[in-house]
């Protein structure tokens, strides 16, 4: 099957719950809350030139939201640190 076709069967059998985008530098991420015949998920996009995505099933959405929020504060205090190299 080809790679078209396949990405056309997954839309319509794909339904899209929540969809939001962010433009940062020259990158811009999209943030899908999806279902298909597998379940419920959030689908992360990042577009710079190519493009690559990630996939977290709803069922582990509050673990990787709590590990992600561990990981934000510990980046949020090198904003302004001055490089350590």
């Amino acid at each position: 099957m080809e790679r078209a076709e396949r990405a056309e069967r997954a839309k319509r059998t794909e339904k899209e719950h929540a969809s939001k985008h962010v433009d940062i530098e020259s990158k811009r991420f999209f943030f899908d809350v999806k279902e298909n015949h597998k379940g419920k998920y959030l689908r992360i996009t990042e577009l710079s030139g190519g493009r690559s995505c990630i996939v977290i099933p709803l069922g582990g959405i509050t673990l990787f939201k709590e590990r992600l929020m561990e990981v934000i504060e510990e980046a949020e205090k090198l904003i302004d640190a001055p490089p350590s190299f």
